[in-house]
């Protein structure tokens, strides 16, 4: 019985199971764009703007019959994260190819078309293969994320035998 697509794990430890049957229903994600750009307004008042490097921060929360398996995590840690958050991103009109700018966790890639329902396609990287030409419309697809453990809480509340944690992550 699958109960989320969310899952964590550390490095070479995809296999180690961390979420009990029972602890992760009906999680919820929260994906913020955190970014490194900086700007400034010139003497004249004009914003000028540095890019930078984008990358996100992430809450994740769940309230269910059991914790998840936290004994041994710490701040600081490193994870893995496959997120339940989709991102979109345009798929241009006769292209056979998207490049994504993250790994997608693998077999979330789909294409949606107006009007059409989601259609799962081939990845290859962080390239979604489109086997036919289309006049456009998006991909989407959960990202693997490498993140740092910046927080973690849990709670219990005893008469409702309810079990809730808490993950703040940021990708490293």
């Amino acid at each position: 019985m699958l109960q989320t697509e969310f899952h964590f794990y550390q490095e070479g430890q995809k296999h180690i199971p961390t979420l009990p049957l029972g602890s992760a229903r009906g999680c919820k994600q929260t994906l913020e764009l955190l970014s490194s750009a900086s700007s400034f307004r010139t003497i004249t008042g004009e914003l000028v703007a540095f890019p930078g490097t984008e990358k996100y921060s992430s809450i994740l929360e769940c309230e269910d019959l059991y914790p998840i398996s936290f004994e041994g995590l710490s701040p600081g840690m490193t994870l893995w994260v496959e997120c339940l958050v989709r991102i979109m991103t345009p798929h241009i009109k006769d292209e056979s190819r998207v490049l994504l700018k993250r790994m997608p966790v693998l077999g979330s890639l789909l294409f949606h078309q107006e009007g059409e329902l989601p259609v799962p396609i081939k990845e290859r990287e962080k390239e979604a293969l489109l086997l036919e030409k289309h006049t456009g419309g998006y991909v989407s697809y959960r990202p693997l994320l490498k993140m740092i453990l910046k927080k973690f809480s849990t709670k219990t509340q005893e008469w409702e035998r309810v079990v809730g944690w808490r993950m703040e992550l940021e990708e490293v």
